[in-house]
C-alpha cells in the first residue's frame, strides 16, 4: 500500500538568506534585494549572478583542511544538510540508512580559476619533444583534488561525510528538472516503504558560464538575473514522524513533469508551462523557470490567469537553477503557513522548456 509522504524539515541559503526566518522576512519585505549587496557586471554579459555570503563562524562550518578545495555551494550544503537534521530526533545510528539525493547546477568555472596559469603550461607542456615529459609536466600542473573542486557529486560526498547519512545515493543533472528528479526519487522510497525518511536537496553555482550555455534559449537575454544557492528538504512517512514526535510542515500530493521534450527550434515559441498549466489549482502557484525579465513576464502572465494568488522569487534574486523548484516549495510553506488556503502549486520549468509541478498542502 502507498504511503503518505511529507516534508518535515527544510534548510536554504541563498543571497540574503541565511535561514528559513531570513526568508519568510524577504518574502514580505519590499526593500529586499540582494544585488545592492553583491552586483557582477561584465562588459559583455551584462546581468545580476548572486553569490553565497556563509557564517564562518557556523557550528557547522567545515573545517580548515577541507574548507581549501569546497566551493561554496558545497559549503553551503553540508551546513544546510547538518541544520536541516537539527531537533529530528533522528539517532546517529538511523542515519546510514538514510537516502540522499542531490541535484546540481553548472560548476565549470572552477576550472578557470587559475586559467591563465594554467593556459600557459599546457601550451608549453605541448612544445616539449617526448609523451613522458609532457604528461609530467601536466601532472604538475593539474591542482590536486581538482574533481572534488569541480564534479557535480562533489556536494554530495561532502554531505555524507559531515552528516553521517550512508544510504542509498545519486547526484542528478545540472538544471533545474534535476531537482525534481531528486525529489521524485526520495519520494518514491517513502511511499513504497523502502524508507522511512530520505534527504533532497539542491545546489547552484551562478556565474556568466551558466549565462553562456543558456542564453541561446531565450528570445531576449538582456536584463539577466541568477542567484547561487542551496536548498534541502526532509522527507519522511507518517510512521516516521509518530516515532519521532513531530508535526509536518506540508504533504506532498502530486508530482508531475511533462511528458513532451521539446525539440530545440521549438523551445522559444513555447508558452510557458504549456504542458502542465491545466494542473494548478487556483490557490497559489509559486513558479520559477526564465532567467530574463522577458521570461519573467511570460510566465507571470500564463500562471496569473489560473490562479488567484502566484509568487516568484526572480525579481528578487534572479534564477535559482536546480535550487528552484525545492524553493518553490519551502516558499508555499511560508505563504500557506498562517492563511486560509491549504493547498498550492510549485512550478518550475528549465532552460530546455522541461517542465515540472509539485502540489503541496499544509498541515
Amino acid at each position: 500500500m502507498k504511503r503518505k509522504v511529507f516534508v518535515s524539515s527544510c534548510s536554504v541559503k541563498a543571497p540574503g538568506i541565511s535561514d528559513i526566518e531570513k526568508l519568510q522576512t524577504a518574502l514580505i519585505d519590499p526593500g529586499f534585494d540582494p544585488s545592492l549587496l553583491e552586483v557582477m557586471l561584465n562588459k559583455d554579459l551584462s546581468g545580476y549572478f548572486g553569490s553565497l555570503d556563509l557564517d564562518t563562524t557556523s557550528s557547522y562550518y567545515p573545517d580548515r583542511q577541507d574548507i581549501k578545495i569546497m566551493r561554496n555551494d558545497v559549503v553551503a550544503s553540508t551546513i544546510c544538510v547538518s541544520e536541516l537534521l537539527e531537533n529530528t530526533g533522528i539517532r546517529e545510528e538511523d542515519l546510514s540508512n538514510i537516502p540522499l539525493f542531490i541535484a546540481n547546477g553548472i560548476v565549470i568555472e572552477k576550472l578557470f580559476d587559475k586559467n591563465d596559469k594554467v593556459s600557459r603550461l599546457f601550451f608549453e607542456a605541448i612544445l616539449l619533444d617526448s609523451t613522458k615529459k609532457k604528461l609530467e609536466k601536466l601532472y604538475k600542473i593539474i591542482p590536486p583534488l581538482l574533481a572534488l573542486q569541480t564534479l557535480t557529486n562533489a556536494t554530495e560526498s561532502y554531505v555524507a561525510q559531515y552528516s553521517g547519512i550512508a544510504g542509498n545515493n545519486t547526484t542528478f543533472g545540472n538544471t533545474s528538472i534535476s531537482a525534481y528528479y531528486a525529489l521524485l526519487e526520495g519520494f518514491r522510497n517513502v511511499e513504497s516503504g523502502k524508507s522511512n525518511l530520505a534527504v533532497i536537496g539542491a545546489s547552484n553555482s551562478s556565474g556568466e558560464y551558466s549565462n553562456l550555455t543558456f542564453r541561446q534559449f531565450t528570445s531576449n537575454y538582456s536584463g539577466w538575473r541568477e542567484s547561487a544557492c542551496s536548498v534541502f528538504l526532509l522527507l519522511e512517512s507518517s510512521e516516521s514522524l509518530k516515532r519521532h514526535q513531530k508535526k509536518a510542515l506540508c504533504e506532498i500530493v502530486q508530482l508531475k513533469s511533462s511528458n513532451h521534450i521539446p525539440e530545440l527550434l521549438e523551445i522559444s515559441t513555447r508558452k510557458p508551462f504549456e504542458s502542465l498549466i491545466s494542473e494548478i489549482s487556483g490557490d497559489l502557484a509559486v513558479f520559477s523557470g526564465g532567467f530574463t525579465e522577458n521570461d519573467y513576464e511570460l510566465e507571470k502572465k500564463e500562471v496569473k490567469a489560473k490562479s488567484k494568488k502566484s509568487y516568484s522569487w526572480f525579481p528578487k534574486l534572479g534564477n535559482l537553477g536546480a535550487g528552484a523548484i525545492l524553493m518553490n516549495i519551502i516558499t508555499a510553506i511560508c505563504l500557506l503557513k498562517n492563511n486560509s488556503v491549504t493547498l498550492a502549486d510549485c512550478l518550475d520549468r528549465d532552460p530546455y522548456s522541461r517542465e515540472s509541478l509539485v502540489k503541496i498542502r499544509v498541515c
